[in-house]
């Protein structure tokens, strides 16, 4: 019996010390002055966040999807101190065929392995220090078309996205659990009478808000790409990204190659991504998208 109690007391004694020395720890690494919130610690910024915090948009083609869909997905980011696993949820919806459209992205979950020396130029609170799961924000856009692919050599599109906050361990540098918005114009058109041979490209803002002082972070949006389709497939490579004002790791490239089928019921989507600034994670995304029929 006294064994026990011992051996009970002992770890008592040993997880209040730990927790007091990662607390030392946090307060050190901050230089905390006993009374901020240490959510004005963590650095909302792309380069200090999880792969699924602030994404760049995707490069669209100047065209609206005039398709029913939904799409599952899973994806895996790795950079240096940091492996990340997460499922991925889209879906899209025609309200006027050729017209209008909405769609939406959520991650439910995400599953994160960080290194210490991560977790400490990341600011990460003490408290969540062993988390390792997070779920992510909903993002949904509108998009309108402008100029009728059918009557125009360029195609031309505006697309409004909004980010929900929904996210969760932002004290583990993973989300922000705050609410962004972006606004851009796309175009596409052809290199040849074929139609397979496609240039795309998007121009914009974006914006999300902050957590101190200055209460939001603008940038420009901008991104560029060719696109490839034959028959059924198709195939888009393009380089996109943000810049922010702030210089604080707020301004993400990334280069993307997509390919996948593009037809009625069941097809295979893979994604390849690699950031070249301020996003320093290789990802890579396998899902299958429904595209549901349409009545005429």
């Amino acid at each position: 019996m006294y064994i026990r109690l011992t051996c009970f007391l002992s770890a008592i004694f040993l997880c209040l010390f730990s927790i007091a020395q990662t607390s030392d720890w946090w307060e050190r690494n901050v230089q905390w002055d006993g009374v901020t919130h240490w959510r004005h610690y963590i650095k909302f910024s792309p380069a200090y966040l999880g792969p699924n915090a602030i994404p760049v948009p995707s490069v669209t083609n100047g065209t609206v999807d005039s398709n029913h869909s939904v799409t599952v997905a899973a994806a895996a980011h790795f950079m240096p101190g940091d492996r990340t696993f997460n499922a991925v949820l889209k879906g899209s919806y025609c309200i006027v065929k050729n017209k209008v459209s909405v769609d939406a992205m959520w991650v439910p979950v995400e599953y994160f392995q960080m290194s210490h020396a991560l977790k400490t130029e990341r600011h990460v609170f003490y408290l969540s220090y062993n988390n390792r799961k997070a779920i992510g924000d909903v993002h949904m856009n509108i998009n309108i078309q402008l100029l009728d692919p059918a009557k125009y050599k360029h195609t031309l599109a505006v697309r409004v996205g909004y980010r929900y906050p929904t996210s969760s361990d932002v004290a583990s540098a993973r989300m922000t659990d705050a609410p962004g918005y972006f606004f851009d114009a796309s175009t596409g058109g052809s290199f040849s009478k074929s139609n397979k041979w496609r240039y795309t490209a998007m121009a914009g803002f974006l914006v999300w808000q902050l957590n101190n002082d200055i209460p939001q972070n603008d940038a420009f949006l901008f991104g560029a790409g060719i696109e490839y389709n034959h028959n059924r497939f198709q195939l888009q490579t393009n380089v996109a990204g943000y810049l922010g004002y702030l210089n604080n790791g707020d301004k993400p490239v990334v280069g993307r190659i997509k390919a996948g089928t593009v037809k009625p019921g069941f097809n295979w989507q893979l994604q390849l991504q690699q950031g070249f600034h301020d996003f320093r994670y290789s990802s890579v995304e396998v899902g299958t998208k429904y595209v549901f029929k349409i009545k005429q």
